[in-house]
């Protein structure tokens, strides 16, 4: 299935020291000790100021350049789709007139179509690349769009260059095929005059004037420089930054970036080059200067200190100015811009004096976005946030929590802890974690939080640790089998007195297990950890019943198809659409889960939700075998009680839940602050995806933003969720391997509980 998003606001981002508590400088290295004895403060960093909105109204920026006198041109386009030019000068946003630009791409075509690359000055005339999309599909299952590049001289003289982009061109770095077609997305006219083009992934395209294809420059292709002679772009197999001679085409260098970026894929950052011939790089990262002639990358910028890092901002433009600073654009998945300035300033400390360190098992977006924000507020604080498990360590799961408690229980450890995959009731019952009561009690009881969320780890009221946000698991789909979905048995009942209707798109006993293991096991998993057998037994029993409603071949081929991911509860939009099965079963965990639900379903209606109160009858909370609503506690914080830095530790925790930090969607999780989930409702984007298969085997599907009543059933229900349920991947497998025998026929029900009983006892034993 290919997933192809075609939102323009998404659409917009593929083109792409030491610091204050906000940004800085990489400092001179200082003596060691004054006369006095002591260390030095090391001085300078960069200072980040808010700067102006342009406007006032939603728009997607396409270019963003510097004009003589230091001046900043952005040329965007408006929900009008009438493209406009803003010219900063100083501290005030000017209009400008761009109306040639703007007509050429009014006239440039019917379609639905998009701006896919721009660039140029008034002075020097304009080349705009134009996105037709199509919903036509050729025999690979690519769409049909197509693109149309025009050229917009000083005198608004208009020019269609004929360049092709459809067709494949042998040889074209891609990792997964070398022939597709490319995508461009950047496009800059070369001091030679030829025009260079850039697509993600794929490379650097040269073409002449007339838009004959010169030369390939294979590379990632989402970020250039050119000048002096010189193209400049990542290459993500090894990672470093490519020199190409650009009228021979032949490399002229390589530079390593020894693992300073976490990413310099496709549009994985921005580049400049100034007039000295220095290159510098801006992303979430930071900024970087690459020195003329020389191999090693300067941080300029540090972007866990500053806007530049939150995960909620992309950078999409930004540029250098006479003076050294600079100035960045950020773009905001709901369409809003931030222009942010980096100003260095030489008697600021580099480093701020108060360090509170922040760990979590795996990277969690909600905890830098909430590091980011309490830094900028309180620019004394710097924030130390530690991933334990790296993506690229062979440090296993048990290692890296075994290596953290003792740290722990030696009265050691970091400040704060993400406490998702922890061992949470061990902690509190060995007194590792301090009590939040005093600190957020008040205004859980004004209604500020989910109650029955936030309240999750609260004992003999004392509250030692606080879910920050929530996932639920959740069913969508014909409204009969919506209203027989109340609970597991009720699901099974409904689907065996109708063996002519398929459930669900997975029907075989694994996927079955670890699609209800969310829902169902705080039915028969105590507190303890004790398995209540007889609760296990008829969970087992349910899920037989339901896997036994499948047809032999489809049942094997569900069985292939479902993989083992255990908080993967997903279900093929196709299947749906054409009425192969009966319920989608997700656990969502963002807005955009609604989307893809609510979109599919509608289709499978015939293209319209029901109205009113009805509504309702298309999703409902993920059956389970108690009577509480489930949800899944996430991004779970928790202050080591031996903490030398309490009072900030708190005003973390405060960030993390604050409204401004829960706001942004970051695919992790809904908020827990009753004003940030209800301004979810109110959120309604200008999205678009479509769907379709690579052999046509089913008709494509497009998806739109859901309406705010859609984003209002949803938020009603979370705000019922009540049943906390978390994923425990070494018991899941043993659920998986002790109940083999009840599926082959070869033990009960009762005797399958048994054995895993044994068996959780002695893990929790451990």
């Amino acid at each position: 299935m290919k997933n192809k998003t075609s939102t323009k606001l998404l659409a917009a981002l593929l083109g792409l020291s030491l610091l204050l508590g906000g940004c800085g400088e990489k400092a001179k290295p200082a003596p060691n000790e004054t006369e006095g004895g002591e260390t030095p403060t090391a001085m300078g960093r960069y200072i980040e100021e808010e700067l102006p909105l342009p406007h006032n109204e939603a728009w997607i920026s396409h270019t963003m350049q510097l004009l003589p006198d230091d001046r900043i041109q952005c040329i965007g386009e408006g929900e009008d789709g009438v493209l406009r030019s803003y010219v900063l000068s100083g501290e005030s946003w000017q209009e400008q007139d761009v109306g040639a630009l703007s007509t050429a791409y009014q006239q440039s075509g019917e379609e639905d179509k998009y701006v896919s690359a721009l660039s140029g000055t008034p002075d020097e005339g304009y080349l705009m690349i134009v996105h037709m999309y199509s919903d036509e599909m050729d025999e690979n299952g690519e769409p049909l769009d197509r693109y149309v590049t025009l050229q917009v001289a000083p005198d608004g003289t208009v020019t269609e260059i004929p360049i092709d982009y459809r067709r494949k061109w042998e040889g074209v770095y891609d990792p997964t095929n070398p022939n597709m077609p490319i995508y461009p997305s950047a496009i800059r006219r070369g001091e030679d005059g030829d025009i260079y083009v850039g697509a993600a992934y794929k490379g650097i395209f040269r073409y002449s004037p007339q838009g004959e294809l010169k030369t390939v420059f294979p590379g990632d292709g989402g970020a250039f420089v050119l000048s002096g002679g010189e193209l400049g772009q990542f290459n993500s197999e090894d990672g470093e930054l490519v020199l190409f001679d650009t009228e021979s085409g032949e490399e002229k260098s390589r530079i390593a970036t020894d693992g300073l970026f976490s990413s310099v894929s496709g549009s994985g950052g921005l580049l400049l080059r100034d007039g000295q011939g220095d290159i510098y790089r801006a992303d979430r990262d930071g900024i970087y200067r690459l020195g003329k002639d020389t191999t090693l990358w300067e941080q300029m910028v540090l972007g866990e200190m500053c806007s530049l890092g939150l995960p909620s901002l992309s950078v999409s433009g930004f540029v250098r100015l006479s003076d050294g600073s600079f100035v960045v654009r950020l773009w905001s998945a709901d369409s809003t811009e931030r222009y942010v300035r980096y100003v260095y300033s030489a008697d600021t400390p580099s480093r701020p004096d108060t360090r509170l360190s922040v760990y979590s098992l795996e990277d969690n977006s909600n905890a830098r976005q909430a590091a980011i924000q309490l830094q900028l507020k309180n620019p004394q604080v710097y924030v130390e946030f530690r991933t334990l498990l790296e993506a690229d360590s062979s440090m296993t799961t048990s290692d890296a929590i075994r290596a953290l408690n003792t740290e722990l229980l030696a009265g050691k450890g970091p400040d704060v802890l993400i406490l998702d995959g922890l061992p949470i009731d061990s902690y509190i019952e060995k007194g590792v974690l301090l009590d939040l009561e005093e600190l957020l009690g008040e205004r859980i009881k004004n209604g500020e939080f989910l109650e029955n969320v936030v309240g999750t780890y609260r004992r003999d009221g004392k509250l030692f640790a606080v879910p920050t946000r929530l996932g639920f698991p959740a069913v969508w789909g014909e409204p009969e089998a919506v209203s027989h979905a109340g609970s597991l048995s009720a699901l099974a009942d409904y689907a065996e007195q109708n063996p002519d209707k398929r459930m669900l798109d997975h029907l075989s006993p694994e996927s079955l297990l670890r699609d209800f293991y969310l829902t169902c096991a705080p039915a028969w998993l105590t507190e303890s950890g004790q398995l209540d057998e007889e609760r296990f037994a008829q969970f087992l029993t349910d899920i037989k019943r339901l896997s036994d409603t499948a047809t032999g071949e489809d049942r094997e081929v569900r069985m292939d198809y479902a993989g083992g991911g255990v908080q993967t509860l997903s279900s093929s939009p196709f299947g749906m659409v054409a009425g192969e099965f009966e319920l989608m079963v997700d656990l969502m965990q963002s807005n955009h889960n609604v989307m893809l639900n609510a979109g599919v379903v509608q289709h499978r209606l015939g293209g319209e939700l029901p109205q009113g109160g009805a509504l309702r009858e298309i999703f409902a909370p993920m059956p389970g075998q108690g009577e509480g609503t489930v949800f899944q506690p996430l991004s779970i914080v928790g202050i080591n009680a031996a903490s030398g830095q309490l009072e900030a530790a708190k005003e973390y925790v405060g960030a993390l839940l604050s409204q401004e930090c829960q706001e942004p969607d970051s695919y992790y999780g809904y908020p827990v602050n009753r004003a940030a989930l209800r301004a979810w409702t109110k959120n309604v984007l200008s999205s678009v995806q479509s769907f379709s298969t690579s052999n046509g085997s089913y008709p494509e599907v497009v998806i739109y933003w859901p309406e705010e009543r859609v984003l209002s059933m949803v938020a009603d229900a979370l705000e019922q969720a009540n049943t906390p349920s978390s994923y425990n991947d070494t018991l899941m497998q043993m659920v998986v391997e002790e109940t083999a025998g009840f599926f082959e026929g070869s033990m009960s029900a009762g005797e399958a509980a048994k054995a895993l009983s044994a068996r959780t006892q002695a893990y929790l034993a451990e």
